[in-house]
């Protein structure tokens, strides 16, 4: 085993030893986020009333086991929470804290002649990573859930229109719904049952799924509570809406998805050209990494190559 991987091991290990013999009321409590949570739900009820019965509020804010404790004493850990739990990673934070273990030691090992600069490089790497890994999850369960949105929908104004109240409707999605729908209602079920109304409990689930489509639905019930009206005609109408946008933003992608095409190619060649001239003539870009221009010209040229990636992504 590589010297540097070794002594990255043994300093992971002695920090859990450490970590696991520090008496628990000293560390952050994990489960702080949740009680607070909790205690706003309980309003003038015992805080243990309710941890009894939100099972589904626990399941997705709590977090258990030493990984999960090694992860939230790491910096910037804990202003991350709000971000896992919109990611449906509340639970795993274990695994996702390996991952992160595990590309800290690969920079490392590829870095390991940089010195003091391959510690900063895999710590920099190890958070990007950390960081595009919750953005990609967040972004894929919000269009899992707004593509089940519209149905979930429809399925609430037949329930109304056959004379089910609307809290049981709601019941009903988070039992015949895939996830996240079914989570999201579920906990919203929840949170009325227990204390919540209906509208804090839409918007907290319009924090979680941070998108404007679930921000409408908040919007039409809250003024539907307020001054009344038809309520199955109104959801009808919102979920034809919905699915409006998403085939405008299904329309949009499939116009875009040449330009999209487009900007890997482009973007892909400059390394896949370098590579392939590695592989034949290995001597000939050797200035480029033994030299102090060639430094700067490389550099100078993943940054523009990278800029330009950048500009047709967000054209």
């Amino acid at each position: 085993m590589p010297p540097v991987i070794f002594a990255v091991l043994v300093g992971i290990a002695v920090y859990a030893v450490v970590i696991a013999l520090i008496p628990r009321h000293i560390l952050a409590d994990t489960t702080t986020y949740t009680r607070q949570m909790l205690q706003k739900l309980a309003k003038d009820r015992p805080i243990e009333e309710v941890e009894d019965n939100l099972s589904v509020l626990r399941s997705q804010t709590e977090t258990k086991g030493m990984l999960a404790t090694l992860f939230y004493t790491m910096p910037l850990a804990n202003a991350a929470r709000p971000r896992l739990l919109r990611a449906g990673l509340a639970t795993q934070v274990g695994p996702f804290f390996l991952a992160c273990v595990g590309v800290f030691i690969v920079t490392l090992y590829l870095a390991r002649g940089l010195g003091i600069v391959a510690f900063v490089a895999a710590f920099v790497m190890a958070y990007l990573f950390a960081f595009w890994y919750i953005r990609r999850r967040i972004h894929k369960r919000n269009i899992t859930f707004l593509n089940n949105f519209p149905d979930a929908l429809d399925m609430i104004v037949r329930s109304v229109r056959s004379g089910y109240p609307l809290n049981s409707a709601i019941r009903m999605v988070a039992e015949n719904s895939q996830p996240p729908v079914s989570t999201e209602f579920r906990q919203v079920a929840d949170e009325i049952a227990y204390g919540s109304s209906l509208i804090e409990a839409l918007q907290r689930m319009s924090y979680r799924i941070d998108e404007q489509d679930v921000r409408f639905f908040v919007v039409v019930l809250s003024v539907q509570q307020d001054v009344g009206g038809n309520l199955s005609e109104v959801l009808n109408n919102l979920s034809g809406i919905i699915r409006k946008r998403k085939y405008l933003r299904m329309k949009i992608r499939a116009l875009a998805s040449e330009g999209r095409a487009t900007a890997w190619v482009l973007g892909s060649m400059p390394f896949a050209e370098a590579g392939l001239i590695l592989m034949v003539s290995p001597d000939h870009l050797t200035p480029l990494f033994n030299t102090h221009m060639g430094h700067m010209i490389l550099g100078l040229t993943i940054g523009i190559v990278s800029l330009g990636i950048f500009i047709v992504r967000q054209m």
